[in-house]
């Protein structure tokens, strides 16, 4: 396995697997319940690579360069900047009002169907290492909760040290919002 930073070239199959693992709310409703996923998330393929081209968004592959995972991370201030020029509104960024532009937003979490978990934890070893030296104040994330709960995200952030923040909602879903402080070694934490 071979886990780096997003490239450009990258973009096909990120978004492939993405629509690969999109939920409607008709799928909910005729009881096709995933496990995990992504519910009512209609982003364009513009929209995923304005989220994905940022040193916070990594990819794993395979010894023949397929797709296994990846996750998708971006600053609040790039959040903020994305609704600013009009790319696709998220519900889920308008919850980021007082927090810090450096807060980071866990946008997404991919694996690849009939990969183990363990992919997806080495995938999130190397990109919390990516933190480390950015000062990353705290991160951030955003979870269906209903109609659909994505029970396996949901399971795998609290396993990773989040806790629960409270709710976001629109019309389709309401998410669960997620965090984690993180401090580096040596810096006055009080």
């Amino acid at each position: 396995m071979h886990i780096h930073l997003v490239r450009p070239r990258d973009q096909a199959q990120l978004y492939e697997a993405f629509l690969a693992a999109s939920i409607t709310a008709e799928d909910v409703q005729a009881h096709h319940i995933p496990r995990s996923g992504f519910f009512e998330y209609p982003l364009s393929e513009r929209d995923l690579e304005a989220r994905a081209q940022t040193p916070f968004s990594v990819v794993a592959e395979d010894s023949r360069s397929r797709l296994l995972g990846y996750i998708i991370g971006y600053p609040i201030a790039h959040a903020r900047q994305q609704l600013a020029q009009g790319v696709y509104h998220d519900p889920v960024h308008d919850t980021f009002e007082g927090l810090d532009d450096h807060t980071l937003y866990l946008d997404q979490l991919y694996l690849a169907r009939a990969q183990p978990v363990t992919v997806a934890a080495r995938m999130f070893d190397t990109w919390e290492h990516l933190l480390r030296g950015e000062k990353v104040p705290n991160v951030v994330t955003a979870i269906p909760q209903l109609p659909w709960k994505n029970e396996s995200c949901t399971r795998f952030v609290l396993y990773r040290g989040f806790s629960r923040h409270g709710f976001a909602a629109s019309s389709a879903v309401t998410l669960g919002l997620f965090g984690k402080p993180y401090v580096a070694i040596g810096e006055n934490i009080l």
